[in-house]
């Protein structure tokens, strides 16, 4: 499990930057992990961007953050002529992400990657995960 020690006061920011040759829809959460079903979206990207990046956004402040856990989901479909194409082109995809706190700046690069596929589909999902501690 990924953690940032909150070290520093302040507001902390998120930055997420997806690579993939097909369209990528990202989506942030916190989660109180002893409540999750109170999990809040605090970050989407534009919906004209379809990179699926959030360029450095508040998501909260050391204080509601500290004991809280950040979730990031990532879908994307991949392009290709044909099913081989694609399949080459999912193990390319790749998640990287920066924690911001006051002074302090965490840069984390190992995301869970799933490939799914059906008949024809390709998609590949990305999720990262970090608690606040």
């Amino acid at each position: 499990m990924n953690t940032f020690q909150i070290k520093d006061t302040g507001d902390i920011l998120l930055t997420a930057d997806l690579t993939s040759t097909g369209p990528v829809y990202t989506m942030a959460m916190i989660v109180d992990v002893s409540a999750p079903e109170n999990a809040k979206i605090i970050a989407e990207p534009k919906l004209k961007d379809e990179d699926g990046d959030i360029k450095s956004q508040k998501i909260g402040t050391s204080k509601t953050l500290k004991g809280k856990r950040l979730s990031l989901i990532s879908q994307t479909g991949m392009i290709g002529t044909n099913k081989e194409d694609r399949l080459a082109m999912a193990k390319l995809v790749k998640g990287k992400y920066k924690i911001e706190c006051g002074v302090t700046t965490e840069d984390y690069g190992e995301p869970t990657i799933t490939i799914a596929e059906n008949e024809e589909q390709v998609y590949v999902y990305v999720i990262f995960t970090l608690d606040f501690i």
